[in-house]
């Protein structure tokens, strides 16, 4: 079990004995784990060739590269509540499979943040000692059965992802995923984000199973709006469907607007 804590009471002041390192009010300069929680999990695995599993609980992204490198799989818990420990046990003992997601990027060093993909610009190559500043992204995780991403389509609707259960070893179960649609627009006067989140939904499936999910786009903010666009550049939006590390990239462009025929003004 590692992370941090925000425990306090109310009438408490705080001190600085490192009882709470995260919550409101509690700012780090590093977000490595507190105290010597990376030395003693790498000391562990000196110790053991039996399966490590790391359980991390805490309110905010930590440097976990040495946690997920050290142990055979990492539960990354983020405060679960009252429920949280019949929930935790259920999972490591397989119960129920882990179907919650990253809410936000993990960084992968303590220099590289913020860590997250809708910046204008790729931090990726940028730092020197660091070519890969992000450990995991927006939104992932795994579970004990995957589902596969056969097909996707859009147009400036919707979005169309076929989806079909993979088996998991020792999970007889049904898979569940999220489906995140990130989205780049292009053509405006100023650099564009990479990745803003545009939708998402979770789709449940049984073994063996197959669907195809659709996911509405929003009417508004899809494009670049007029008055932001770039003189003669072309206006499109480049979706990417992502369903965990699978990937789909597809470009849509805005409907054309038609002149009104003399029998359309009657």
């Amino acid at each position: 079990m590692l992370g941090g804590t925000s425990h306090r009471r109310f009438d408490d002041a705080f001190a600085e004995n490192g009882a709470a390192d995260t919550g409101e009010g509690v700012d780090r300069a590093s977000l490595l784990l507190p105290g010597d929680q990376d030395a003693l999990l790498a000391t562990l695995r000196g110790l053991t060739v039996a399966p490590l599993v790391s359980v991390v609980v805490t309110g905010r992204p930590y440097v976990l590269a040495g946690v997920v490198a050290r142990s055979d799989a990492t539960l990354f818990c983020a405060y679960p509540g009252p429920e949280g420990a019949d929930a935790i046990a259920a999972v490591l003992c397989g119960n129920r499979q882990p179907t919650g997601r990253l809410a936000a990027a993990l960084p992968a060093h303590p220099g590289t943040v913020p860590a997250h993909g809708d910046d204008r610009h790729p931090a990726a190559g940028v730092y020197r000692d660091a070519p890969e500043p992000e450990l995991f992204p927006l939104g992932h995780g795994l579970g004990y059965a995957g589902v596969e991403l056969i097909a996707a389509s859009a147009d400036a609707d919707a979005v169309r992802v076929e989806l079909a259960a993979t088996p998991g070893r020792g999970w007889a179960g049904a898979a569940e995923e999220l489906v995140l649609v990130f989205a780049r627009r292009d053509g405006s006067i100023v650099v564009p984000r990479r990745a803003e989140l545009l939708t998402f939904g979770r789709v449940t499936l049984p073994p063996d199973g197959r669907t195809t999910l659709v996911l509405d786009l929003p009417a508004e903010g899809l494009f670049v709006p007029a008055p932001e666009r770039a003189p003669l550049a072309e206006t499109t939006t480049t979706l990417t469907v992502a369903v965990g590390a699978q990937r789909r990239t597809l470009t849509i462009r805005p409907p054309l607007a038609t002149r009104p025929t003399e029998d359309s003004r009657r």
